[in-house]
């Protein structure tokens, strides 16, 4: 079996113990006895394959944890996240094509665009305002929410963005070294100015500070790394290993990075927002976006 190209697992004393008290407390739930073990098979050295067979679990739940941890350490492997069964969940890349559908001007020859809203929330609802916030528009009647009409102009989303980022990257973005992020998938419908928030992946777990999109370019993979090799401070090894079965990815372009003084710890951010850190990157919602413009007046979103 092919050597795993995923990050190891390098496991602090903090955590070691931690994860030992879990595997060893008898009150300890089963599914995260099962899912310390994974870690810490795979952070005495095991490989993918040794601890398929010491845990007896398959290869897709081996990763499952192994990149939660990576992510968000050990509190990542105490939640579940709620599956919806009822329905197939979307792909990415679907999402990402609707949006960018949805973002772009109207086609040349088109004589007229339509809009078709397919559910109905309460003017006060969540929903409701959620979307008025994404896309700005406002309120005609009391029970109506009114979207913008535009003819040929791109619709500018109020949506920016937190991406996880490995430390050793997060670190070279917030000095100004880095000022490409690499990624599989990504919208390119963001427009610029977008702000990007920078949470900094385990051991760190942090919201760092933040920069500008200046621009998403999807690009050929042999073309990114002629283009962007140096300023993505990326080695070969590592990019060949990140885009692997892709013919194309996306090169985020960032500009104006601006450090958190101090950065903002995970344990923080989920006490006051119930902020969870995402594999790749989510849309900000507006009560991170307000707390951090109130803590950081830099913030210029």
């Amino acid at each position: 079996m092919a050597k795993s190209r995923r990050t190891p697992i390098v496991l602090g004393e903090e955590d070691r113990e931690r994860l030992e008290r879990i595997k060893s407390d008898p009150h300890s739930i089963l599914k995260h006895v099962q899912r310390v073990t994974i870690i810490l098979h795979l952070g005495d050295g095991l490989t993918l394959s040794q601890t398929m067979r010491a845990t007896g679990m398959s290869k897709p739940t081996v990763w499952r944890w192994w990149d939660r941890f990576l992510v968000e350490g050990v509190d990542g492997l105490l939640y579940d996240i709620p599956r919806r069964r009822e329905r197939k969940p979307t792909s990415e890349d679907k999402v990402s094509e609707q949006i960018e559908l949805a973002a772009s001007s109207s086609p040349e020859h088109a004589s007229h665009c339509t809009l078709r809203v397919t559910a109905a929330f309460a003017v006060d609802s969540a929903p409701s305002l959620h979307k008025r916030d994404e896309v700005r528009a406002g309120f005609d009647r009391k029970d109506q929410v009114v979207l913008p009409i535009m003819s040929g102009d791109v619709l500018r989303q109020n949506r920016d963005v937190v991406l996880s980022i490995r430390p050793q990257y997060s670190s070279r973005i917030m000095t100004g070294e880095k000022t490409v992020e690499l990624r599989r998938r990504f919208p390119t419908s963001a427009p610029r100015g977008t702000i990007a928030y920078i949470y900094s992946t385990s051991p760190e777990r942090a919201m760092v500070g933040h920069a500008e999109i200046v621009g998403v370019r999807r690009l050929a993979v042999e073309e990114i790394w002629r283009n962007y090799a140096e300023v993505a401070c990326i080695e070969k090894a590592d990019f060949d290993s990140y885009f692997e079965g892709l013919d194309q990815g996306y090169a985020v372009e960032l500009a104006n990075a601006h450090p958190f003084e101090p950065p903002l710890s995970l344990s923080f951010l989920r006490e006051h927002l119930k902020f969870e850190p995402p594999q790749s990157f989510l849309y900000a919602k507006q009560d991170l976006k307000r707390m951090l413009k109130d803590k950081y007046p830099v913030v210029s979103h």
